[in-house]
C-alpha cells in the first residue's frame, strides 16, 4: 500500500472527510487531496509526526511503502535484530556495513551528477 492510499484509508476508517482531516493537520482540503493521489508528501517529518498521531498510526507506517524492496529488507533486518539469533556485535557490524554501502553510493550519485 502507498503512502496515498495509507492516508485515505485511515482517514476513512476514524470517519473524516478530507476537510476535516485538512483542519485537524492546518492545510487545506486540496492538500490532503494531493496526499491521497500520491502527488504530493510532507515536506518535514514534523509534519509526518502531525499527521500520524491525527489518524492513530505509527510515522514508520506512513514512511514506508510496503512491497517495496527497501521495506522488505528493513522487515527482515527487524526480524534478525528482534528474534535474538544475532550477537550484538554483529548487529553493529551489519550497521556499519549498511552505513557504508549508503555512503559509498552517495559518493557514486555526486560524481554521476558533477559537471565534467
Amino acid at each position: 500500500m502507498n503512502f496515498g492510499e495509507k492516508i485515505k484509508q485511515k482517514r476513512k476508517e476514524k470517519n473524516l472527510t478530507q476537510a476535516e482531516l485538512a483542519t485537524l493537520f492546518g492545510v487545506t482540503r486540496r492538500v490532503i487531496s494531493s496526499y491521497e493521489n500520491n502527488a504530493s508528501r510532507p515536506r518535514s517529518i514534523e509534519s509526518f509526526r502531525r499527521l500520524a498521531d491525527i489518524l492513530d498510526v505509527k510515522t514508520d507506517y506512513l514512511l514506508r511503502e510496503e512491497g517495496s524492496d527497501v521495506h522488505k529488507i528493513i522487515e527482515e533486518v527487524e526480524v534478525l535484530f528482534s528474534g535474538g539469533e544475532i550477537t550484538e556485535n554483529d548487529m553493529d557490524e551489519l550497521m556499519f556495513s549498511i552505513q557504508a554501502a549508503y555512503v559509498a553510493a552517495k559518493k557514486k550519485q555526486r560524481k554521476k551528477k558533477s559537471p565534467k
